[in-house]
Order: structure tokens, then C-alpha cells, then sequence
């Protein structure tokens, strides 16, 4: 069996309905359930967010936000050139404006993003707790990406995160967690190009970190940005991410924690995305990739 075939036989034996559909989605097929999408948009809340944890009534949060645009780009929903899906709510570009316009109104002065601070009653865990600096800085970069993603590359709200961002970076590395860095590398890079000289200085500060210092979730989570922004497999950091990757396979198919099948799911999905988006063929035999040599 394949890379290929393997995981996707392990998200149809753990994944939910929502997450089979995002399968399909990432696999090319455009057609998700309208039912399903519909279920998932009511839960926009009035100010454009979506509810922490997904629970109606709660306040919105930015972090949970990002993870429902990240479901909708898997259903082929968002994304530079989205395809018209029929029976799909004729609603969905409202849905991506009012998450835009909640992402502007709660800019905060200096140009980043913060989580919601009425989200401090449910403790959140410190990578989205509301004031950790460090997570303001992942915030930013991450809230500015989806941005671009949504076509506002040119607003004055994704320069103003821009600013914010350069006054914490030094010598290519962003301040906080390792998923700033890339994150705000494939921001820059949609912006000002991959030629840029914070995005080369990002590019190598990650280059220099031994590959087997990341798990499975955040190296797809990086090849993902390193997509997005531009780099492709004549990229030396791709090329060992990709084999990387794919070495982290389980032997029952998925990615990530095999003692909880629901998190291996989603590590599952974004190693399939990554992936496919780099055309890694999924013939036998045939998933190693040339080695890069000097001069």
C-alpha cells in the first residue's frame, strides 16, 4: 500500500463526518455536503467569530476562527482561486467577510492580535491564553497569513500587522513559538516575495534547526506556510521536510499521536495536503526524492 492509501484508509476508520469531507476535499473533490456546511456556519457568532470551543453562546475566539478557515480551505472553500460548489449556502463569501471585518475590529493599536480576553474564564492552555505575549506575537503572524489568504494582502490592517511583526524579529527568527517564524515567513512572502530579506533570513534560521527536532503536526504545518509561501521541492528545507515526512508515517497509516486517533486525524489531514500540494507520487517505490548537490 502506499503513503497515500494508507492514510486514507486511517481517516476513514477514525475521523468524523466533517473530517471524511475534508478528506475528499483535499483529495480534489469540491463537492462537500451542503447539510454539513451549514451546520458549521451557524456557528458564527454576530461579531463574525466563531465560539471557543465551538460551543453557541460562547464568545468568540480568534484561535478557534483560524481552525474553522482552515477547515473551510480543506472543504475548497477558501483559497485563492475557490471553486464554485453547488448547492453550497449562498452565503459562504459573507461568512469569510464578517470573519474578516471580526479580525479588523479587534486589531489591537499596535498592529498584532490577541485572544479574546472574555476567553480567560475557560483557561485556556497558554499557546492561546489571552495576554501571553509570546502567543500575541503567533497570533499576529497567523491572523495576518489567513488574511492574505482572504484576498487583503493590500489592507492597511495586514501592513500595520506587517510593522508589528518586524519589531520582533531578529536575525530571521520571530518572537515566541517556532510556528511564528513560518508562519510569518509565508506572510511575508505573499506580500513583499520570497526574494524579500526577512523571508530568506526566515527561510534560513528554520533551515538550521535539525529536522528531527519537529513532530509530525508541526512539520506539516510548516511545509504547509513554505507552500503558501512560494518554495518548492528545489527548496533543500522542503526536500528533507517532505522525506521527513514521510518517514513519520505510522505503520497503521496516519501521522501524530497514535494513543488519541482524533488528534492523529487532523495530523493526518495536513501531512495529506502538504503532500499532495508538493506532488509527492504515491507509487511504490517511488517516494524518495533526489538528493541536492552543491555547485
Amino acid at each position: 500500500m502506499t503513503y497515500l492509501s494508507r492514510a486514507i484508509a486511517y481517516v476513514e476508520r477514525h475521523g468524523s463526518e466533517l473530517e471524511r469531507w475534508r478528506l475528499m476535499g483535499i483529495l480534489g473533490n469540491r463537492h462537500p455536503e451542503p447539510r454539513l456546511i451549514r451546520a458549521l456556519l451557524s456557528k458564527q457568532n454576530e461579531d463574525g467569530g466563531f465560539p471557543y470551543d465551538l460551543i453557541p453562546g460562547r464568545p468568540s475566539s480568534v484561535h478557534f476562527t483560524l481552525i474553522i478557515l482552515g477547515w473551510l480551505r480543506d472543504l475548497g472553500l477558501v483559497g485563492t482561486s475557490p471553486l464554485p460548489i453547488p448547492g453550497t449556502p449562498p452565503d459562504i463569501e459573507r461568512v469569510k467577510e464578517r470573519i474578516a471585518t471580526y479580525f479588523f475590529t479587534i486589531q489591537r493599536p499596535d498592529g498584532s492580535w490577541d485572544e479574546n480576553p472574555a476567553l480567560i474564564k475557560f483557561d485556556p492552555p497558554p499557546p492561546v491564553r489571552p495576554g501571553f505575549t509570546l502567543a500575541r506575537t503567533a497570533t499576529t503572524a497567523q491572523v495576518g497569513y489567513w488574511l492574505v489568504l482572504l484576498g487583503y494582502e493590500g489592507d492597511h490592517t495586514v501592513a500595520r500587522a506587517l510593522d508589528f511583526l518586524r519589531s520582533r524579529h531578529v536575525e530571521g527568527r520571530f518572537e515566541g513559538l517556532p510556528h511564528t517564524t513560518w508562519f510569518a515567513l509565508a506572510l511575508f512572502a505573499r506580500v513583499e516575495g520570497i526574494t524579500a530579506k526577512v523571508v530568506q533570513q526566515a527561510a534560513a534560521s528554520l533551515a538550521s534547526i535539525p529536522i528531527d527536532r519537529w513532530d509530525a503536526a508541526q512539520l506539516a504545518s510548516l511545509l504547509d506556510c513554505l507552500w503558501d509561501a512560494g518554495f518548492g521541492r528545489w527548496d533543500p528545507l522542503v526536500d528533507v521536510g517532505l522525506q521527513r515526512l514521510l518517514a513519520l508515517q505510522s505503520a497503521e497509516g496516519g501521522w501524530g499521536s497514535e494513543d488519541n486517533p482524533a488528534a492523529g486525524v487532523e495530523t493526518t489531514l495536513r501531512a495529506l495536503r502538504v503532500l499532495l500540494n508538493y506532488g509527492v507520487p504515491a507509487v511504490p517505490g517511488s517516494e524518495k526524492f533526489p538528493s541536492h548537490s552543491k555547485g
